[in-house]
């Protein structure tokens, strides 16, 4: 029975993976070109930081409702609508034809990216036994590095003989296959191994966020991640622009330098997920912002 049960989490993992790799390439096919778009439809540096940030700030202030949600409904049903959302913003975004429309935009596009970590990895770690839950997490989280590959490298070939607007058409294509993945598989169950479920945790959302502010340890956590993602999101806004315009490269050349980078995030991984098994995850911290202060 363990052995069957073991085979059948194995299974939703792989399938996991898969429709996160598929949202994944998405994602990292539109980073190198989506600030080169919002140029070219004439915004200026300002408009773009403030268009790109739309999606920053809103994704933070719906990630803790989205998060507590995958405690709450069936994580399954939460992954469907992200991904169903994420069609629709890119196919939208590849549709506008006035800034404007760029900020209505960039505030759907954050939906499906708040929402989909905390529902997919909810149900990976419900999958994990506490034991390995590192490794498994290593393991599924090396469909996301795949991406980082994956994505960058697509664009870099499609952008040659695509129009940004048709390359994000071409895009939308991705979360499309992972809806069907995710609708081979079912949606009827409820959540796996929801802890919600199991534990008979009924606080409503307010309370859960006001239960959530109260820790310490997760408050530091995340002043930790904010720190590390600033500078990771001001690099992400301005280096497309910066390398196309003053190092004249072209939006393909900055595709590969994307590529490159993500082969360097696929291959600490795996790795990394093992580390976390084996000594303090607060060490492995301060050395990936010891890296990054290094590398700015």
């Amino acid at each position: 029975m363990d052995h069957i049960q073991h085979s059948s989490s194995r299974s939703e993992l792989y399938r996991l993976m898969a429709i996160t790799l598929m949202f994944s390439i998405a994602m990292m096919m539109i980073n190198p070109i989506l600030p080169l778009y919002i140029v070219e439809l004439g915004a200026t540096k300002l408009e773009l930081g403030l268009i790109m940030s739309i999606s920053s700030l809103s994704g933070i202030v719906l990630r803790i409702p989205f998060g507590i949600a995958s405690d709450r409904l069936e994580r399954k049903f939460l992954m469907f609508f992200s991904l169903l959302v994420y069609s629709i913003a890119l196919v939208f975004l590849s549709m506008v034809r006035s800034l404007i429309w760029l900020y209505p935009a960039a505030l759907l596009l954050s939906i499906p990216w708040a929402s989909y970590m905390p529902s997919s990895t909810a149900a990976v770690m419900d999958l994990a036994p506490s034991k390995e839950r590192g490794m498994t997490m290593g393991i599924y989280f090396s469909s996301f590095g795949t991406a980082t590959i994956l994505g960058p490298l697509l664009t870099s070939v499609l952008v040659k003989f695509l129009s940004y607007r048709k390359l994000l058409l071409t895009t939308s294509v991705f979360p499309a296959i992972a809806l069907a993945i995710l609708l081979q598989g079912g949606l009827r169950r409820g959540p796996i191994g929801s802890s919600a479920a199991k534990n008979g945790f009924s606080l409503n959302i307010l309370g859960s966020i006001k239960h959530l502010i109260r820790s310490r340890s997760l408050i530091g956590l995340s002043l930790g991640r904010v720190l590390y993602s600033t500078p990771n999101f001001v690099f992400a806004t301005l280096f497309p622009v910066y390398a196309n315009k003053e190092l004249l490269m072209t939006a393909s050349m900055i595709s590969l330098l994307y590529t490159a980078r993500g082969a360097a995030n696929a291959l600490s991984r795996l790795p990394s997920g093992k580390l976390c098994d084996v000594i303090k995850p607060k060490r492995l911290l301060l050395l990936a912002y010891l890296i990054s202060s290094i590398f700015y």
